[in-house]
Parts: C-alpha cells; structure tokens; sequence
C-alpha cells in the first residue's frame, strides 16, 4: 500500500506542475482524505484498467465505492473527494483506492492552494 502526498497547485498553475507516481503493485493507493482534494489516475497500458474509490459505510449505511475504468494508452480518471471526504476516510484518516496493480497506471492528488 502506497500512500500519494497532495500536491498543492496555486489557481495559476497549470497540469504541467503535477508529479505522478507510479502506482502500487499491491493493488492499493492511499490518499489523506482531505476536503476537496483530487485523485487523478493516468492509464499508459494497453488495456483499460478499473479503480475504485472504497467507500466507508455512513451512519445510514450507504457504503457504494465509486468506480471508474480507465480507458487504455492515454486514458485518465479524476475522482473528487469533495468537500465532506467522511465516506471514503478509512480509520487510518485516508481514502483507499485500489486497482490491478498494473504498472501502466500513475497517481497524483491534488489541492488548489
């Protein structure tokens, strides 16, 4: 389980300031489950690759993971944990999301400063 630090980008930034990382190959990413983060998922592979944001079950026991497949070569995801992230905040304080494993998929979190 690897866990992806948030990248805080100014309102000027732009898509070129974000670092990506490689993927876990255990299957499992962790990002801090912080309002108004963004997860996004880059895809090199040549296959599509599912994700899913795993979900906590609230206290009227909706527990439905947010699922995104991830289209093959140059395909991306984008998955916002909005601005109360208390459904997807595991007990260790992070959002898990987890995958095949596959080499081909990168990860960065992002916060607008």
């Amino acid at each position: 389980m690897a866990l992806i630090a948030i990248q805080q980008l100014t309102r000027n930034g732009s898509l070129a300031d974000i670092t990506f990382t490689t993927a876990d190959a255990g299957g499992t990413d962790e990002v801090p489950a912080e309002p108004n983060v963004i997860v996004l998922v880059k895809n090199t592979g040549g296959s599509g690759e599912a994700v899913n944001m795993v979900a906590v079950p609230c206290s009227h026991g909706r527990s439905e993971n947010e699922t995104q497949t991830v289209p093959a070569t140059t395909g991306q995801g984008m998955w916002n944990l909005g601005s109360d992230p208390a459904i997807w905040k595991q007990t260790d304080g992070n959002a898990d999301f987890t995958h095949s494993g596959a080499a081909t998929l990168s990860i960065a979190a992002v916060k607008i400063a």
